[in-house]
């Protein structure tokens, strides 16, 4: 019986066949284990970061929230200052008011004098 040239190609020593198989197997399992090994490696960076991330918005929505109040805050300062700021222009503006009204009395009275 003739061999195949395929059959040729393969080697006579099956006992190295064997070893070859066992060697590539353990490799696989050794790829695999650093396959999952690397997988796990990942998930935990990707947690660390998530959780800085988390930190991070807590951080932020209170420095928000401690922004808006001072916001609010300084707007009714604001207003308060604005509304005397009003009242005493008024008053000033009342004042000048009475100052005119003297001087118009004097000028009148002088000029009754006058006549």
């Amino acid at each position: 019986r003739t061999l195949s040239p395929a059959m040729a190609l393969l080697p006579v020593d099956m006992h190295g066949v064997v070893q070859d198989i066992q060697k590539l197997f353990t490799r696989v399992h050794q790829l695999e284990i650093r396959q999952v090994a690397g997988k796990r490696d990942v998930e935990t960076k990707l947690h660390k970061v998530e959780q800085r991330q988390d930190e991070e918005l807590t951080s932020l929505r209170a420095s928000t929230t401690a922004l808006e109040r001072k916001d609010s805050v300084q707007d009714a300062l604001l207003e308060a200052l604005s509304k005397n700021s009003l009242e005493q222009n008024v008053q000033e503006l009342a004042l000048q008011c009475r100052e005119l009204d003297k001087t118009c009395l004097k000028h009148a009275e002088l000029l009754e004098s006058l006549e």
